[in-house]
């Protein structure tokens, strides 16, 4: 039995692993016959083997100093289950209701090849900057301006290949990460003057994503563009082409991008934020793909619909 990996994986459901004694006091307990667990004749047992890195999680379950029923008590009455899964339990916390999971992603995939460049209609694209730069690609479908398919993916290196992909898909908008990457963003965005715009999440930006047609820049709340980005998926408004490895990546990417509410504990106030599980950058690089598809929706109303 692994204390860590029997531990509820979220708040109100039945603790197994901890049972208390007659006096009052609680021990670990292996959750097929309720006997007492000692940990100091356990042994560290790999998840996945095959990996040539390895990694350890620490729990304070594993602690013969710190008594299971003050985790027991704090797992049932914590305002703050991230920080409690965090720092008690050892493993990362996310409301799994309120996140993408990789199959629901793959679900939307069709028959369609991916594209390698469009002769027809215009397409929007989102980047998202770092070590790396990950590229999407959408173009609205024929038959419903409020479905969009996804008709290119890829990693690239350099921003002139960025340059490459606008000309090749007739790119009308494209929307970049304004940071880290100031100055080659804007270098990238002279070159296709007008096309090309730098977001900058704001969180005090409410409603409707601010355009800025001087700077070329748009602002927008960073949860409320991820909740559009979700929405898309989940009322399948995006149409993902056949089945291929880079789509299961993509798909990892997007079930990273976990929401959680977040209350300030000196004021009570509470708020959502999204929280980064893994690797993201195609689920930023989208959520920028659907901004920039979604500039022409604006005015009928319908952004995040």
């Amino acid at each position: 039995t692994a204390p860590a990996k029997e531990f509820p994986t979220k708040l109100g459901e039945e603790v197994r692993i901890i049972r208390p004694r007659r006096d009052g006091t609680h021990y670990l307990a292996c959750v097929k016959c309720d006997r007492e667990l000692d940990i100091a004749a356990g042994e560290w047992v790999a998840d996945l083997p095959s990996r040539t890195i390895h990694g350890y999680r620490i729990s304070q379950l594993f602690s013969s100093k710190i008594d299971p029923g003050e985790i027991l008590e704090e797992y049932q009455t914590t305002r703050f289950p991230d920080r409690f899964y965090n720092l008690k339990i050892g493993i990362p916390w996310a409301d799994l209701e309120r996140r993408l999971d990789i199959m629901s992603v793959l679900k939307l995939c069709g028959d369609s090849p991916m594209l390698d460049r469009c002769r027809r209609g215009e397409c929007a694209m989102g980047v998202d900057t770092g070590k790396q730069l990950h590229v999407t690609v959408l173009k609205e479908d024929d038959n419903d301006s409020e479905k969009h398919h996804l008709v290119y993916l890829t990693v690239c290196h350099d921003f002139s290949e960025l340059d490459a992909i606008m000309e090749k898909f007739c790119v009308w908008r494209c929307v970049i990460d304004g940071l880290p990457e100031t100055h080659a963003t804007r270098d990238f965005a002279r070159r296709h003057h007008g096309r090309v715009f730098l977001c900058f999440f704001n969180e005090s930006q409410r409603g409707i994503p601010k355009w800025d047609n001087e700077s070329f820049t748009v602002q927008m709340n960073r949860t409320e563009a991820l909740d559009a980005s979700r929405a898309a998926v989940r009322e399948k408004k995006l149409i993902l082409p056949r089945h291929q490895p880079i789509l299961e990546e993509f798909a990892r990417h997007m079930a990273s991008d976990a929401k959680i509410l977040e209350e300030n504990e000196e004021t009570g106030v509470k708020k959502y934020k999204y929280v980064r599980t893994g690797e993201d950058h195609f689920s930023l690089a989208f959520t920028y793909a659907w901004l920039a598809a979604s500039d022409h929706r604006l005015q009928a109303g319908t952004w995040g619909n």
